[in-house]
């Protein structure tokens, strides 16, 4: 009969589970920020924000209508209804901007 050390089975932590869409969005947040792949500028007042095209298009109609007819530099005026800059789901919205 093998006996196995249980104590030390249960004493180990689970490992962090990371599912594949978080992966993709932090790789995707560090490559905005070290600014690799980012092929469009989004220009808000007098602010500017390098993104990525893909990723903004895939979110916000709006954004899709201006990449489809090959803008690179997008300026939001103020009287686009903020919905259409979203993602349909708020907690997915924040790691575009940060």
């Amino acid at each position: 009969m093998v006996t196995h050390n249980l104590e030390f089975v249960l004493c180990i932590s689970p490992p962090q589970v990371h599912t594949h869409p978080d992966s993709v969005l932090e790789a995707l947040r560090s490559q905005r920020r070290k600014g690799l792949f980012c092929d469009v500028t989004v220009r808000i007042h007098d602010a500017s924000l390098r993104a990525h095209a893909c990723v903004l298009a895939a979110g916000s109609p709006f954004f899709q209508d201006k990449l489809l007819l090959g803008h690179s530099e997008i300026s939001v005026p103020p009287l686009v209804p903020a919905e259409t800059l979203i993602f349909p789901s708020p907690p997915k919205t924040h790691w575009m901007m940060t």
